[in-house]
């Protein structure tokens, strides 16, 4: 089992995701607010990052540090989907844009969950 300091602040992270989702679904997004969800996901992911492994249990450092490369990962991508989404003039670009960004983000949330499974 994870220690519990990384299991609130990936539970943190998975909420803070699912906030930026449900932000996704609405027609005209307010882009003011979707940018600070996301900053505030990026905060939360690099304060994961800091943790380390420390106090994990061997068994499961290997496959900590999988999935915070794959979340970092796919972390990257949403900042470049972001970029775009932001940069969207037309609305049917705006709707692939938020499409594309919830898939990620249910990637993410995925990622989030197995660790908290762990």
């Amino acid at each position: 089992m994870l220690p519990e300091q990384h299991r609130q602040a990936i539970a943190k992270l998975q909420q803070t995701l699912e906030r930026l989702s449900v932000q996704l679904t609405e027609v005209n997004p307010d882009k003011a607010t979707l940018t600070t969800t996301f900053k505030q996901a990026q905060q939360l992911l690099e304060n994961i990052l800091q943790l380390g492994d420390q106090d994990v249990d061997p068994s499961l450092v290997s496959p900590l540090q999988s999935y915070l490369t794959e979340i970092h990962k796919q972390m990257r991508l949403l900042e470049m989907d972001f970029r775009f989404l932001q940069t969207s003039r037309q609305n049917t670009t705006l709707q692939t844009r938020q499409t594309q960004m919830r898939s990620r983000i249910a990637t993410l949330m995925s990622y989030c969950k197995s660790l908290l499974d762990k």
